[in-house]
């Protein structure tokens, strides 16, 4: 509820205790993570019976990592770790109080590591500092094992790697690679104890390859599993909860394997242009086709149980596929069931199948049976023809299969077109004048036996080219600011070409390290609206980050007569280590003022939320993180990430989904309408579009052909915006075929405005701004507001709307929408 604190209002509790929100989106938080670990090896040593003795190494084990650094970050009231949760499931753990001495150690190497790290960067240089958060170089301090047994056969050992926004990961040992005490400890434990089961946590894989000459009892990948992954890890570990995640991308043997990965960002001295030579072919699309074995499969995952599929499909307007399913293990379990299609090659060419649909079961105990349906609708099995500009279906023979796995598939359906079928016709877009060499397959796709009883009849007539419009139910209520179009309409043809910059340019900068005065104050926020415009009635609202939960600064103070804030806890963990002026001038001790508490809930982070399979829950997060909003007064959830997992090094992988776009499409959407689902809350999905680099983001240009932009980088965009409704975008650092992303009218308008029939906002990533990257072209291109704007971005759009070279129609469009958001806002003020 708003409230008057001295001077300021604000929706921040003026209690400490936590209330039955916190709790509420907690236990969320542990059953999302549950549900998104995946257990990649078990030879029967999982689960593990509770009060066991375990011996537990890794420096994971207690300084275990919950999610990213960055924009990801959120401040939590705790946060459990692996030894803890361990423990609170009954375990011993014979060797704790060796891993709290490192747990110390660890603390201290940070410390000094950063402090160190501080003083080259200097006074100004926050780049470097917020850098340094995600290096290896603390975080390493070597774990040594000791090499006295201790007195048990179960040994786990907790392999963690950190990585974060702005940087790459590495191609060195303690990084992607295991270092090379990592991999003498493993060996020496797999040689002393019976059973060994290794813990992956990470953002993203690790190079398991040295690991070959030795078996592992237990492989557990748990990602960044959030503020209750030691209790969800412990959950599986013993049984409570049957594992259910399945992998979002593929692993691979060894780096080598991966496509072009020499040339990836840092690796071939060229950070500023990224060469797409592999196409359409990435993650499963090229092992697949190109017939490489992997380590592990796209959506890939086991159980501790097993079950039976009878699949039935009828080509009806849409492709229907029924399934009756039975556990016939012996526990309960939640199976992932994955339909893929095989599409004829013709005049394009093909990966040997795609991902077109999943769904995840209820929980089902022992013989249990149950019916599941799912409808896909024809487009999914479209590809885009560049020589046309059309998106198609081409004739020829369409197999369907069903699986668990990318690489445990079968198949249940075939059918034929006898011509090709044009669903949707495209202006070019994204020109790419820069001579690459495209792969491409030099040999056909296997051929595939159906027997006479699995081939359908499609009546064409029942393919239709995909309709997007503006449908209001249940689960996708109406856009609230459309409500007030037209008293927008008023207001903003009133407004001088000053108050015009005023909206287009927002207002933040350093408000997350040094509060400043707002009309409702958010503390942590990331930027706001302006705030100069409320003599007219526009009040300015928060933006804040980031994908694994709302960031906000956890306390906070006011001071007597005070306009705005002082920070107690820091917003960033990165400015811990600001010089001690920067520290002064934002934060304040408790004793100081009257405290401002302000805990929410940290999420598991994209890759593992993709690991779910999961709409129904990623509906329940956005729900949960809506309820946050609402209670902080919070207007725009920067969230969530949906770039596409080119490469494992990018560094931002975490917060991303997957490799493939219909899952991370259909994981965005989920979350987007959970959020949206409260009136006057609305989500970012970033980065729009090709961001899947952090060397050198802002300079860096991805060149890529249109059919791999529209068929992997755009189209799980379009799944979040054509069937979630999303209302805001943000659009990416990098350039697309040399055009700055956001200044990318072939985006920003055709594609986004024009073909996806887009009705929201577009916001520029923080300090969006570059050398040759006008505002106005900003504006003009599709971009409603640039954050966290200057007083120089301004200027620029006043001097353009005075020489005309910025219409003065189009600055109006662009503020409306968001003069539409701040009447709504209005409103909702007083939320309680």
């Amino acid at each position: 509820m708003l409230k008057k604190v001295e001077n300021i209002y604000t929706h921040a509790h003026l209690k400490e205790e936590a209330n039955e929100l916190e709790i509420n989106n907690r236990a969320l938080a542990k059953r999302i993570a549950t549900e998104s670990i995946v257990l990649l090896e078990n030879n029967g040593v999982l689960p593990i019976e509770k009060e066991s003795k375990i011996a537990l190494y890794g420096i994971g084990a207690t300084n275990t990592i919950k999610g990213g650094s960055g924009s990801g970050e959120v401040n939590e009231r705790y946060s459990v770790s692996i030894l803890d949760g361990l423990r609170y499931q009954g375990y011993t753990i014979c060797n704790a109080s060796e891993l709290e001495e490192y747990r110390l150690k660890a603390m201290e190497a940070k410390k000094k590591y950063m402090e160190e790290k501080r003083k080259k960067a200097g006074f100004f240089s926050f780049k470097e500092i917020s850098m340094a958060n995600i290096e290896t170089g603390y975080h390493d301090i070597e774990f040594i094992v000791n090499r006295e047994k201790q007195d048990t056969d179960i040994a786990i050992y907790v392999l963690s790697r950190m990585s974060g926004e702005g940087a790459d990961r590495k191609l060195i040992e303690g990084d992607f690679l295991l270092s090379k005490q990592e991999n003498e400890d493993i060996h020496y434990l797999a040689s002393t104890y019976k059973d060994v089961i290794l813990i992956i946590n990470a953002g993203g894989m690790i190079d398991l390859s040295p690991l070959d000459d030795i078996t592992l009892s237990g492989l557990i990948f748990t990602g960044m599993l959030g503020e209750e992954g030691g209790n969800a890890l412990a959950d599986i570990i013993s049984g409570a909860i049957t594992p259910s995640g399945h992998l979002a991308d593929t692993w691979p043997m060894s780096y080598k394997d991966i496509p072009f990965g020499e040339n990836y960002s840092y690796l071939n001295g060229n950070e500023k242009e990224e060469e797409y030579s592999e196409d359409i072919y990435v993650g499963y699309r090229y092992y697949e086709r190109f017939r490489k074995k992997v380590r592990y499969a796209f959506g890939y995952g086991l159980s501790y149980t097993g079950f039976k599929i009878a699949t039935k499909v009828d080509l009806q307007d849409e492709i229907k596929i029924f399934v009756k399913l039975k556990n016939f293990g012996n526990f309960k379990g939640k199976c992932v069931l994955q339909i893929y299609a095989s599409l004829p090659e013709g005049k394009l060419k093909q990966p040997a199948f795609s991902l077109i649909g999943f769904t995840k079961s209820k929980l089902l105990v022992p013989d249990q049976e149950t019916l599941l349906s799912m409808s896909i609708p024809y487009h999914y099995l479209a590809s885009y023809d560049p020589e046309s500009n059309t998106t198609l279906l081409e004739k020829g023979r369409y197999v369907l299969y069903i699986g668990q796995s990318s690489d445990k598939r079968s198949l249940i359906a075939g059918f034929d077109l006898d011509e090709d079928i044009i669903l949707a016709n495209h202006k070019p877009i994204c020109p790419l004048n820069k001579k690459i060499n495209l792969l491409e397959p030099d040999f056909p796709k296997k051929d595939i036996l159906i027997p006479d009883n699995l081939i359908l009849t499609l009546d064409k007539e029942n393919i239709k080219p995909e309709e997007i419009k503006e449908l209001i139910t249940e689960d996708a209520p109406e856009n609230p600011m459309d409500e007030y179009e037209m008293e927008a309409k008023k207001i903003v043809d009133k407004l001088s070409i000053k108050d015009l910059s005023l909206l287009l340019v927002g207002d933040g900068g350093m408000d997350i390290a040094i509060p400043k005065p707002h009309d409702v104050i958010v503390p942590g926020a990331a930027g706001h609206m302006t705030n100069k415009l409320t003599k007219i009635g526009l009040k300015s609202f928060a933006f804040v980050d980031g994908p694994a939960g709302l960031r906000l600064c956890k306390t906070s103070i006011v001071k007597k007569n005070a306009k705005s804030i002082k920070y107690v806890d820091p917003g960033m963990e990165m400015f811990n280590y600001f010089p001690k002026i920067v520290r002064l001038l934002g934060n304040s001790k408790i004793n100081k003022g009257t405290p401002l508490y302000c805990y929410t809930t940290a999420f598991p982070t994209g890759c593992s939320l993709a690991q779910t399979w999961s709409e129904k829950l990623l509906g329940k997060l956005g729900d949960a993180v809506g309820k946050e909003m609402e209670e902080y007064g919070v207007t725009v959830w920067l969230a969530p990430g949906m770039n596409i997992h080119r490469n494992p090094l990018c560094g931002r992988n975490f917060e991303y989904f997957s490799e493939d776009p219909l899952l991370s499409g259909k994981m965005a959407k989920a979350i987007v309408m959970g959020v949206q689902a409260h009136r006057g809350c609305y989500c970012t999905i970033k980065h729009f579009a090709c961001n899947n680099q952090e060397n050198e983001r802002k300079w860096t240009s991805a060149y890529v052909s249109n059919r791999a932009l529209r068929e992997i980088y755009l189209k799980g965009f379009g799944i979040a915006i054509k069937e979630g409704r999303c209302r805001g975008v943000m659009s990416s650092y990098n350039k697309i075929n040399d055009i700055w992303s956001g200044a990318n009218k072939d985006i920003l308008t055709e594609v986004l405005r024009n073909e996806w029939l887009f009705k929201g906002f577009v916001t520029t990533d923080w300090d969006e701004s570059h050398e040759g990257l006008e505002a106005d072209r900003s504006i003009d291109s599709g971009i409603n507001i640039l954050m966290a704007g200057n007083n120089k971005q301004r200027k620029a759009i006043q001097k353009a709307l005075a020489s005309k070279q910025l219409s003065l129609d189009i600055a109006k469009e662009r503020a409306q929408r968001l003069i539409q958001i701040m009447l709504l806002h209005n409103t909702l003020i007083e939320r309680k």
